[in-house]
């Protein structure tokens, strides 16, 4: 991969991939932004040509001059649903997961500048799950969830593409790596030895 990465790796370490997720979520920000825009766009210009018939007149029951007077901001409006499409993509994009041969780590972005990173030993990975929902089986994406050991907690990443291929990948990872850091005794070789 040509972009850096967020975050560094060991010294025998090499990414295997990160997860490809679904374009699905920025057409509906995108879509659900372009019709929000378009409303206050439209009334933006009917206010504006002091248009008497605008629906706004009608429904708010001001004057035409009010009217004009607010117009500005519709444009307001318009800017802030641009905003937000733009900050919700770049949150959406944000969120990310790798597979490496010794981790996996887990990228979450809250908000604009808050990211929880979590980098999670593929010795600690017990299980690994996909499920799909209708829409997601139509249209090829579905939620990969990582189960480890000890405190039971969970990791999960949503819209990812082909996410039964990337089910065994990771599983197929894992093993190896277990398989690579445990001795014939069933004992965990320690790092230093093993590198």
């Amino acid at each position: 991969m040509s972009k850096s990465l967020p975050f560094t790796l060991t010294n025998n370490e090499f990414l295997i991939t990160e997860l490809k997720r679904s374009k699905v979520p920025y057409v509906l920000i995108w879509s659900f932004g372009l019709i929000i825009f378009s409303f206050f766009f439209y009334n933006f210009i009917q206010l504006y040509s002091a248009n008497k018939n605008a629906w706004f007149l009608s429904f708010s029951g001001i004057s035409i001059e009010d009217g004009m007077a607010l117009a500005p901001v519709f444009i307001f409006l318009c800017a802030l649903t641009a905003l937000f499409a733009l900050v919700a993509s770049h949150i959406y994009s944000a969120n990310r997961m790798f597979v490496t041969n010794e981790h996996i780590v887990r990228i979450v972005q809250h908000g604009l500048v808050a990211t929880d990173r979590k980098v999670i030993t593929h010795l600690n990975i017990e299980d690994v799950k996909v499920s799909q929902n209708i829409l997601g089986r139509i249209l090829g994406y579905g939620r990969v969830t990582l189960s480890t050991e000890g405190q039971n907690a969970t990791y999960q990443i949503n819209y990812i593409k082909d996410c039964f291929q990337y089910e065994t990948l990771i599983t197929d990872t894992r093993d190896s790596y277990q398989q690579s850091v445990i001795d014939d005794g069933g004992r965990a070789i320690p790092f230093a030895e093993k590198r």
